[in-house]
Order: structure tokens, then sequence, then C-alpha cells
């Protein structure tokens, strides 16, 4: 048996559908990106258990939550197994067969506290079958709700302001590593979509200045989150163009799904 306590609290990506591997990253196409305390087991069975009679054990241990957010699949329908060891656990010992593999994703409560349950079996071609269970502790600030808070409010309204960036009249951009992975982790849900980073700027320069440094302001933004497997990020520039009722005349970053 292999055992890592959850003891501090981290970025973690929560899957609840069939993983993938898209360029260089491998995901699930159904996925959050949390943080929170993660305990990590590991178990080899008994020789002679097979992998469904362990997940069959295990399924009698869980009652799935019967929500978006729930998930359970076997064989090929859980995607490549490859995937699952080395993208989403990254643990080697997992790699086996694709259609010797179950998977079960499924929140719970539990005395008020809020859980987040994988379950990946596998039985690797040695027959050697290893049940392997990822229980997080989802941090008060990063739940389901609030870490796809920005999400929500993206296609909700088709556009949400992100606060806390500093902008100068030339382009530049000022944003805290902690905003930049909170909004890493947020924007982890929406792998493969186009989103448009959209910088408005205000100033006494003209007009055609201000669009210019406003192009200049929103690539910077994009290139201060990096490379992280989230969205098709497009930078726009709307210099004074475009002011949003109540955002007054306040330089300011937007994301928008058109």
């Amino acid at each position: 048996m292999e055992y890592t306590p959850g003891d501090a609290v981290v970025p973690y990506e929560y899957v609840f559908g069939p993983v993938t591997k898209s360029g260089a990253f491998v995901r699930g196409k159904e996925s959050l990106r949390l943080r929170g305390r993660v305990t990590k087991v590991t178990y080899q069975m008994p020789p002679g258990v097979t992998s469904a009679e362990t997940f069959a054990h295990f399924q009698r241990l869980v009652t799935v939550a019967q929500d978006d957010h729930s998930f359970v699949c076997s064989g090929r329908d859980c995607g490549r197994s490859q995937h699952w060891a080395s993208g989403i656990f990254e643990n080697p010992t997992l790699y086996g067969p694709d259609k010797n593999q179950f998977y079960l994703a499924s929140p719970f409560s539990h005395r008020g506290e809020e859980y987040l349950l994988s379950i990946y079996v596998i039985q690797r071609g040695n027959r050697r079958v290893y049940a392997h269970l990822e229980l997080l502790s989802v941090d008060e600030m990063s739940g389901l709700t609030g870490a796809a808070g920005l999400t929500q409010e993206l296609q909700r309204n088709g556009y949400a302001a992100i606060e806390g960036v500093g902008i100068e009249d030339s382009g530049a951009v000022a944003l805290s590593a902690e905003l930049a992975e909170r909004l890493r982790t947020e924007l982890g849900s929406l792998a493969n979509r186009r989103v448009y980073v959209v910088c408005h700027l205000f100033g006494a320069d003209d007009a055609d200045t201000l669009i210019e440094n406003s192009r200049r302001c929103a690539r910077n933004f994009v290139e201060a989150l990096g490379d992280f497997p989230g969205p098709d990020l497009v930078a726009f520039g709307a210099g004074p163009l475009f002011p949003r009722s109540g955002s007054g005349n306040e330089s300011h970053v937007e994301l928008v799904i058109p």
C-alpha cells in the first residue's frame, strides 16, 4: 500500500469524464480545477482478485451522487490507461490494458464537509490489480461553486471582469502570482474553448494610441498567465471603445466568450 496524506492545500484537477490528450497536455473532457487537501492511497489486491471484482467492492461502499460532477466508466470508455497513469495520477504503476480499467468520481458531504472522491482500478499486463483512491477535501474558498464561479459568470453573461490587475498607460500589466495561479485554476475547465482577453484602456492619449497600447496590455496579460492546460486565449485591445455600463472610465481587463 502507498499512502500520501493531504497535509497542504494544493491545486488539483478533479476529473469527471474520459481523459484525452490535446497537444502536450492530458486532461479530462470534463474536469474542475480546484484547491484543497488531497489524500492518496494505492492498494495492490491479493492474487486472483480481478479488477472487476475490486471495482464492484468499492462501488458497494460508495453512493455516487446524482449530479453533473459524477462519472463512472469502464474499459475504453474511460480513455487511455496511459493517460490516466502518467497524465492524471502521475503514477506509472497504474498503467495497464485499456480494457482492464474502471473509474468512479463523485462528490459527497460528511459532517458538513465537502469532499470529492476518485477511484481508479486497473489490472496490469502481469495480472496484478491496483486500486488508486484520491480524496479531496475542498478548500472553502475554492470549492465546486467557488472554482467554477468565473466560468459560470462567463457562460451566464458572456464576459467577466478581472479584479486586481494593474494597468499602465503604456499597456504594461501587473498581476500577482497568487492571482495568476487562481485564474489558471479557474480557467482550466474551459479547455479547448476560445476566450478573448479584452483590455479596456482609458487616458489622455488619442484613441489610436490607446487602442494600440490596449492591444499590448491584452498580450501582456496572456503572457503573464503563461502556458497552461486551459482555453485558447486571444488578446484584443479595445482602447477607450465599448465601455460597459457601470465600469466608468477605469482601465480594466475582461474575459469574453462571444
